[in-house]
């Protein structure tokens, strides 16, 4: 895959990380979460394709020790460094486990976060 400026759904974890060729089974609950996999994801439609990145958290010795985006609305830091992520299974939980969905990705590339075009309803970040 060849990025050149996209936008592309961001999606952010915390304690995992995602490399090019590898798989990672993620369990979306978390608000932003699952309105972006509703709204980019489900469907027939759907992009198939999105940027996973470290959830920053620790202030700012986090701050100052990874290159990072801050979301002006939320003050939360996202990491600048992703990978570009394409979904291999995608399923709607139908137990009461805490989450919404369950999906399997297979990472594609690693990605340069420019920076966040859209915060709200989810992340939508210019990747290179």
């Amino acid at each position: 895959m060849s990025l050149g400026m996209e936008a592309l759904p961001l999606l952010t974890i915390k304690n995992r990380v995602i490399l090019p060729g590898g798989f990672l089974r993620l369990s979306i609950g978390q608000r932003r979460s699952v309105r972006l996999v509703e709204d980019s994801l489900w469907g027939p439609y759907g992009e198939r394709e999105f940027v996973v990145s470290a959830d920053e958290e620790g202030g700012s010795e986090a701050r100052d020790s990874v290159l990072s985006l801050e979301d002006e609305n939320t003050g939360r830091t996202v990491g600048s460094m992703g990978c570009v992520v394409c979904v291999e299974q995608l399923a709607r939980s139908t137990s009461s486990q805490g989450f919404e969905f369950s999906m399997l990705v297979r990472g594609l590339c690693r990605a340069r976060i420019e920076r966040l075009v859209e915060t709200s309803p989810f992340y939508r970040a210019r990747v290179r």
